[in-house]
């Protein structure tokens, strides 16, 4: 009673209709301006070059030195022992047995080096055919000799890539840089080198695990090893290739299966630090020259670009094993294979130039006194060295919400009906009822019933808000069944259905 008595005085009606009647072209008119808005983000017109926001990361400053002792000798041993029970070409060879022996010849290495090993199994069961599979980690930690060990980094890597390929390359390389970070002494936090058989699901209970929470699979078993609080995290995968080919870039892979991606100065010193090394990074597989011929094809490939992160971000699938780092920066690196042959050592060059990529993005990480927090943690990527910050894209949205809010509070005809899509117009047209009724006992008792009618709303709005919730639900559990529906259009449909159908409900309700 006390919504109808807020609108007071005939004044205030006539301007209630009349702003009714230009909710319809002011909604439009919003929703016109944001997506012209949002049409001028492909344009570098609109960008912004990054920077670095932390100066204590000093990316590429300090001398890279894997590869330049023993480094290049111990990648070759590590090749002969794992390739004894590593078929490096062939992942369909990969069974449960050959990965415990994988596992078993890592941590042989890793204990050689010095490290402090421990390894976990688990039960986990994976969709969609939902049968139960038995996964191995393993972790090997360098304490920090210089550090009271409050905080670490980790350096992971799986058996198979995200693309179901052999990892045989990044497994070689990673143990090579565990025997590199045992030779120096300027670790100021701890180096946790992480290996998995079961990717992403293998990854996300070491972490549940590490974090001493009870994970999905209850055949877990505790880890006892443990060093600093993780600060931040980078995934190798390197899919296999030929000797005289090498790798040509480096994919940076930073969107995770939650939408969340990592501080911006993280994603700079990845960027900045593989071009000064001689292999330029492309973000989530994208490739975005900057050299093209004219302003039209650099504004539609960054378009591509951009919707294909969007699309990354908003579907949540996985692309590697950096994804359940919730609330840790962490990121991928993922060699692309070149098309065509080199030199016949190429692949060796490459396996040093990646390690010493690893070496001084791990040395930059190493630099900071505390987590990243300068730059941004909400951002588009638009292009290879430049961004779009949070606060240029936020209108867009608002503009957006705006337009459908104002949409929802007109009234709208259907036949020779009006119907008042929310209680506002609702409220208008009562209001303008009420006024032509003279008697007060009478307009009382029409009040009375209209407040009835503003109470039968409440239902409707609660079953749209059910429904809708229950098709994102299903959408999402048909997803991970492996059904999802590929068309948007599909599902489009299937809401306007929904929304029709309860549109109707509400017409009834009021009396229409």
């Amino acid at each position: 009673m006390g919504l109808l008595n807020l609108i007071q005085g005939r004044r205030a009606q006539a301007a209630l209709e009349k702003a009714d009647a230009f909710l319809s072209p002011f909604s439009l008119l919003l929703m016109l301006v944001a997506i012209g808005w949002l049409l001028v983000f492909p344009a570098d017109v609109y960008w912004r070059r990054r920077y670095f926001s932390e100066n204590a990361l000093l990316e590429s400053q300090a001398k890279c030195s894997f590869g330049i002792n023993n480094e290049r000798f111990e990648l070759d041993r590590i090749g002969e022992i794992l390739t004894k029970v590593w078929d490096a070409n062939d992942h369909n060879l990969l069974t449960h047995e050959s990965n415990k022996e994988i596992i078993d010849k890592v941590e042989s290495l890793f204990s050689g080096y010095g490290l402090t090993t421990e390894t976990q199994t688990f039960r986990y069961k994976k969709l969609p055919n939902g049968e139960f599979y038995q996964g191995t980690n393993l972790h090997g930690i360098v304490h920090a000799p210089r550090s009271d060990h409050v905080e670490s980094i980790v350096l992971c890597a799986s058996l198979k890539t995200g693309n179901n390929e052999s990892n045989y390359n990044a497994i070689k390389l990673l143990s090579s840089f565990a025997y590199y970070t045992t030779k120096v002494n300027y670790w100021a936090k701890d180096v946790i080198f992480l290996v998995t058989d079961s990717g992403e699901a293998g990854v996300e209970e070491w972490l549940r695990s590490y974090h001493e929470r009870t994970g999905y699979s209850k055949d877990a078993s505790a880890l006892k090893k443990r060093a600093g609080t993780i600060q931040s995290a980078l995934a190798i995968e390197l899919p296999p290739t030929k000797p005289a080919y090498g790798y040509s870039r480096m994919g940076t892979f930073y969107v995770s299966n939650t939408g969340q991606m990592p501080n911006l100065d993280y994603v700079n010193i990845v960027t900045s630090i593989s071009r000064f090394q001689g292999l330029p990074s492309i973000y989530n597989g994208f490739d975005n020259d900057e050299s093209e011929a004219t302003f039209f094809e650099k504004y539609l490939k960054s378009a591509r670009w951009l919707f294909g992160i969007l699309k990354a971000q908003l579907i949540g699938q996985p692309t590697s094993i950096h994804t359940p780092f919730l609330k840790i920066d962490a990121m991928t690196l993922r060699g692309i294979p070149n098309t065509h042959s080199h030199h016949l050592g190429a692949l060796d060059t490459d396996f040093t130039t990646i390690g010493r990529i690893i070496e001084s993005i791990t040395r930059s990480l190493n630099n900071l006194l505390e987590h990243f927090h300068q730059s941004f943690f909400f951002y588009l990527l638009p292009a290879l060295n430049w961004y779009i910050p949070i606060g240029d894209y936020m209108p867009v949205i608002g503009l957006m919400s705006a337009s459908l809010l104002f949409q929802a509070s007109m009234r709208m005809p259907i036949g020779k009906k009006i119907i008042n899509s929310l209680a506002m117009g609702l409220w208008v047209s009562l209001r303008k009822n009420m006024y032509s009724i003279t008697d007060m006992k009478k307009r009382i008792e029409y009040q009375s019933s209209a407040y009835n009618q503003l109470r039968s709303t409440i239902p409707g709005a609660i079953k749209t808000i059910l429904l809708f919730h229950s098709i994102g639900l299903g959408v999402y559990v048909a997803y991970l069944g492996g059904s999802f529906i590929p068309k948007a259009f599909d599902t489009t449909a299937l809401l306007l259905t929904v929304a029709y159908s309860d549109f109707s409900d509400r017409k009834a309700t009021m009396g229409g």
